[in-house]
């Protein structure tokens, strides 16, 4: 989202002047299903819709081992298309919109690929911290707006989370006091270093955004600790000595 919204800002295309259909002339009932998926807004280049269709579909088919590997890329071929083509033939996108959008999805996929298979991290550490990048970028080319700033500390919220998550398994696997420093300076301090911008946002720039980060970053621990059975121990020999014993 951040990457393909900064595009969108960046270039400043317009979409196609005619709708498909005037919404008056649907009947009553089928005019808001109309519009909210045959209208839009704001910049058209690049297609949000094959930007995001082909991340999924590509990148389910490049994971998945359901059938043979032509049927899943063939699939997702079909869909990537499919979609794209309703953009176009519903008069929210130009052709080269798609296009591009499709060139963008595939070529995000290749970069956190390769980002992937080097290991210098865990892979959601990655992942988070390039949506931290693009979401940043979108920051700045949209002159700090509202969506953009959410987009941004959801960003930091999950990346500061996912550390903490990392922060307790990599300390309880740590057979000594000393091993487990180093996780603790490394980790911790990624989640610090995300909670100060959004602790910042919180009090004085934008608190809705910096409740968002607070909220994600949550959302990303509770269910880890909610099934995590140190979490569990600590907790019954806390709760109940005796019983623990």
């Amino acid at each position: 989202m951040g990457l393909y919204n900064g595009l969108k800002v960046l270039f400043g295309l317009p979409r196609p002047e005619m709708p498909l259909l005037d919404p008056m002339l649907l009947p009553r009932l089928v005019q808001p299903v109309y519009e909210a998926t045959a209208t839009a807004g704001g910049y058209g280049f690049p297609s949000g819709h094959a930007v995001n269709t082909t991340i999924v579909y590509v990148g389910l088919a490049s994971v998945l081992s359901i059938g043979t590997k032509r049927l899943r890329f063939g699939l997702a071929a079909a869909l990537v298309s499919l979609v794209s083509f309703t953009r176009v033939a519903l008069g929210v996108h130009y052709v080269a919109d798609v296009v591009a959008g499709v060139g963008i999805g595939l070529a995000l996929l290749l970069v956190a690929r390769a980002l992937l298979i080097r290991e210098f991290a865990d892979r959601p550490t990655i992942t988070f911290a390039l949506g931290i990048g693009f979401s940043a970028f979108f920051l700045v080319t949209s002159d700090w707006t509202a969506n953009a700033t959410f987009l941004c500390a959801g960003s930091v919220g999950a990346f500061g989370g996912w550390q903490l998550v990392m922060l307790g398994r990599d300390a309880v696997a740590a057979p000594s006091l000393s091993r487990a420093l180093r996780p603790i300076l490394l980790r911790g301090g990624g989640a610090l270093i995300a909670s100060i911008p959004l602790g910042v946002a919180l009090v004085s720039l934008s608190t809705a955004a910096g409740i968002v980060g607070f909220v994600t970053g949550a959302i990303v621990v509770l269910p880890v600790v909610r099934h995590s059975e140190h979490v569990r121990n600590l907790y019954t020999r806390t709760r109940h000595p005796r019983r623990s014993e």
